[in-house]
């Protein structure tokens, strides 16, 4: 099996949110520090993928991860991909959103356990099959082939472009579905840090 590096994605707009979701922090540490240090164990290198005008200053800089700034401006996920796959074309990317709060430890180690490294990658299928998870998977190397296919033809839509490759399904049970929500508004990250200092407090 391909090397497999790991990436956090932090690039967004955060228009509905009002300010950086990267910086986004609860119990006093960012979102994206507590991702950075999840990767870490599994994967041979971290890298946050990020726009260029970035300024990482709030969260500290993580010295212990890369930065690779998005080549393929405005083009969310899939370009930040595409990215980070042309960087280092002979690896395998395991990647996350910053902004996934419920999403823990154990995921990253089934996800990361399940690999099969034969197919054009791993990931997350909802129960019932009604959707796979691109913001929490493994893609190999052979991925870049359809992945800058689709950004030729500007397919923006990772899910899509999985649905039409042989990847390794990890099935998610209903109470886990939860692991993979994602933050977009104030109020949602009000919940969120309620809620993860209630777990963290128990």
């Amino acid at each position: 099996a391909s090397p497999l590096y790991s990436a956090v994605f932090i690039g967004g707009q955060s228009k509905r949110m009002g300010q950086p979701k990267f910086s986004l922090s609860y119990q006093g540490q960012s979102e994206t520090e507590r991702m950075v240090n999840m990767l870490a164990s599994f994967c041979d290198q971290v890298y946050l993928s990020a726009r260029q005008e970035q300024d990482l200053e709030t969260i500290g800089g993580l010295p212990q991860c890369g930065r690779i700034n998005d080549e393929h401006y405005g083009l969310g996920p899939v370009g930040g991909l595409a990215t980070l796959m042309g960087t280092h074309p002979d690896k395998a990317w395991l990647i996350t959103a910053c902004d996934m709060p419920f999403l823990q430890e154990d995921a990253i180690a089934r996800i990361v356990a399940e690999r099969d490294p034969l197919r054009y990658g791993t990931c997350f299928l909802q129960k019932g099959g009604i959707g796979v998870e691109p913001m929490c998977a493994i893609y190999e190397p052979k991925f870049i082939v359809p992945l800058f296919e689709a950004l030729s033809r500007r397919e923006l839509s990772l899910t899509r472009i999985i649905k039409e490759l042989p990847f390794k399904h990890v099935t998610v049970t209903p109470s886990d579905r939860t692991h993979f929500t994602n933050v977009n508004t104030p109020e949602e990250y009000e919940v969120a840090r309620t809620q993860r200092e209630q777990e963290e407090n128990n």
